[in-house]
């Protein structure tokens, strides 16, 4: 509810008035600003080795060594978030012997498919996956090749240091870090100031209020 109250809050004060195309092209123009600022401010909010994300803002990720983030997910929670091309490989043919067989003194050698390659009573072909490579000759270390699928992989998640969500600091606006207002083991509490971030202690109370000498706790 107070992440709630407080994105209607900023809704309702960020309005444009005038037109439809006014307020359209004001709304455009307010958006782009948003993300070109944020993208500067949380820069540099990231833990060490962490990339802040180009779709949710607040978050920051790390893809293994040699894989990218996946721009086609928005989630960077999702199984696939990261993603690498291992580009075309290349291997040599595997060698079997021909089938020869000789008829009135000519040697005629066969091998097991028309698409295997022959040299005299040795033949050649590509194993599976890979294919011919029409580019090489049989007996080229090119001779056979493969463009293996696109891999996927998750993602390591951290939360972006913001000035927000930390303990005793205002909660993270949805706009700002949706996937947690605050940072582990603290929680969202409102108060007539606002929304904070507060420790629950084991008896249930957050530290700052409830126990003896403390102010009541607030809803």
């Amino acid at each position: 509810m107070a992440r709630l109250h407080h994105a209607i809050a900023a809704h309702r004060d960020a309005r444009p008035r005038g037109t439809a195309a006014a307020r359209v092209t004001g709304a455009l123009l307010l958006l782009s600003a948003c993300l070109l600022l944020a993208g500067r401010a949380m820069a540099s909010t990231c833990p060490s080795g962490y990339t802040i994300d180009p779709f949710v803002a607040g978050v920051c990720y790390d893809c293994p060594s040699g894989w990218d983030r996946y721009l086609l997910q928005p989630d960077p929670t999702a199984s696939n978030a990261c993603t690498r091309n291992r580009g075309w490989q290349y291997r040599s043919a595997s060698t079997y012997s021909a089938d020869c067989t000789t008829v009135l003194g000519v040697t005629v050698c066969t091998c097991d498919s028309v698409l295997h390659g022959r040299s005299g009573s040795t033949c050649y072909k590509c194993d599976s996956p890979y294919a011919k490579n029409i580019t090489r000759s049989w007996t080229s270390s090119q001779a056979c090749e493969y463009n293996p699928p696109r891999e996927y992989t998750n993602a390591s998640i951290a939360l972006a240091d913001l000035d927000c969500g930390g303990l005793d600091e205002r909660a993270c606006l949805l706009t700002e870090r949706p996937l947690a207002a605050c940072d582990d083991g603290l929680v969202e509490l409102l108060n007539t100031s606002g929304s904070f971030c507060r420790r629950i202690l084991g008896d249930g109370y957050p530290n700052h209020c409830g126990r003896e000498g403390q102010p009541a706790c607030q809803l």
